[in-house]
């Protein structure tokens, strides 16, 4: 095993309370407001803690209601929304089959920060942790070995929320209050040890997890078995794959080279400041975002003159001649997702299917980021030679791995 320390398990004080859960919410709730026993309490209670842990692309929570009623019951459903109605604030966008309504906190409800709230619910925690069990017991050997890892996870760091109020606001966030929100309950839940269940994607074959899902700005500060993290990532990993798919001589010497943004932003009449971080992050998002463009309702936005993504595109044809017409062919006659799920498929097959099983084999714990892999500090040298061979076997580019630690 390379001199790698076995992973070891922690022994968590929560797990141990008998027939004990825990829910988060904003501090300025009185929770003992709550009528009935502690069952019923903690089932309003449940619900909460789903708005304080969620949040999707519009910053609102959506909540299947029909499904959480068959998971807590429907009376306690019902009696949540009663008791939460004066603190939330409701999206009133629906769309039937497709999306459930979304729920936040008012922002005033927040000024007081989170609470952890212990409730006395064994037959609640006895539901919960059963079909948490059912669902481990379906774990293919990839997602056992991720759920190990994660079980020697830790965020060893005192007074989180002042740690979290200092993050940095992130530009063009609808609800700074909520992300807030999200990234400080979601690293409470990991200081008690609770790291939720390990799921592949049927689509894409990506791993997700609390890990993953958790922000960037709270990984770095993460321990595992013990040690630092460090987290190794694959530079400019969607057009990397990308080169599989569109034969460019052009595009692949600018991606060995580290140079794929680059080459579009010079290709710009207005080119992005990439000494900036933010707008360098912008500009990435725009380049994105211009890959996997699809019709809004039948209609091309990115043909209207002077659409951002459609001067991105004109920039990226310039930079790598033919890929404007490569992207249209394919969207016409692959469909209009079949890009972004190819990419993120070829993406897990090097990551999960390649990576995850060797470093598993050899002792190395580790999680992985989508098109990056979290582990200890001493083992990133490991990683990234497992990593650098993968890619390259797979795709015959040479890739460039960054660390978190550099």
């Amino acid at each position: 095993q390379g001199g790698l320390p076995l992973m070891t398990k922690k022994n968590h004080e929560y797990s141990s309370r008998e027939g004990e859960v825990v829910f988060t919410l904003p501090a300025s709730i009185d929770v003992e407001s709550i009528q009935g026993n502690g069952e019923r309490r903690a089932r309003i209670a449940y619900v909460g803690d789903m708005m304080t842990t969620g949040m999707d692309a519009s910053h609102y929570v959506r909540i299947n209601k029909d499904k959480l009623r068959a998971k807590i019951s429907r009376p306690a459903v019902d009696d949540a929304f009663d008791f939460f109605r004066p603190f939330i604030e409701v999206d009133q966008s629906y769309t039937v089959g497709s999306m459930s309504m979304g729920y936040r906190w008012k922002k005033a409800v927040m000024d007081d920060g989170l609470k952890e709230n212990y409730f006395h619910a064994p037959r609640l925690k006895e539901k919960v942790e059963g079909e948490r069990n059912q669902a481990r017991a379906e774990y293919s050997t990839i997602e056992c070995g991720v759920e190990e890892s994660m079980e020697t996870i830790d965020l060893p760091i005192p007074n989180i929320d002042e740690v979290v109020s200092r993050i940095p606001p992130k530009p063009k966030v609808k609800s700074e209050v909520h992300r807030k929100v999200t990234i400080l309950s979601s690293g409470m839940r990991i200081q008690r040890g609770e790291m939720g269940l390990v799921k592949t994607s049927p689509n894409t074959g990506r791993i997700f997890c609390s890990i993953n899902r958790l922000s960037s700005d709270l990984r770095g500060l993460l321990t595992l078995c013990g040690e630092r993290v460090a987290e190794l990532d694959l530079a400019s990993s969607q057009p990397y794959f990308l080169a599989m798919l569109f034969k460019s001589p052009a595009l692949r010497e600018a991606l060995e080279k580290g140079e794929f943004y680059l080459r579009i932003n010079e290709r710009m009449e207005t080119p992005a400041d990439f000494s900036n971080r933010f707008e360098y992050g912008e500009f990435k998002l725009g380049v994105l975002a211009t890959l996997y463009a699809r019709p809004i309702n039948g209609r091309e936005y990115w043909k209207v003159e002077g659409n951002r993504s459609g001067v991105i595109l004109a920039a990226m044809d310039k930079a790598f001649p033919g890929i404007a017409r490569f992207l249209e062919i394919y969207r016409k006659t692959k469909g209009d997702t079949a890009l972004s799920i190819a990419l993120q498929k070829a993406e897990s097959s090097v990551f999960v299917g390649a990576v995850l099983p060797l470093l598993q084999k050899d002792g190395v714990a580790a999680v992985p980021i989508h098109d990056a892999i979290l582990c200890q500090s001493r083992s990133q040298d490991v990683v990234k030679m497992v990593l650098e061979e993968s890619l390259f076997r797979t795709t015959g580019l040479n890739p460039i791995i960054r660390s978190s630690l550099d």
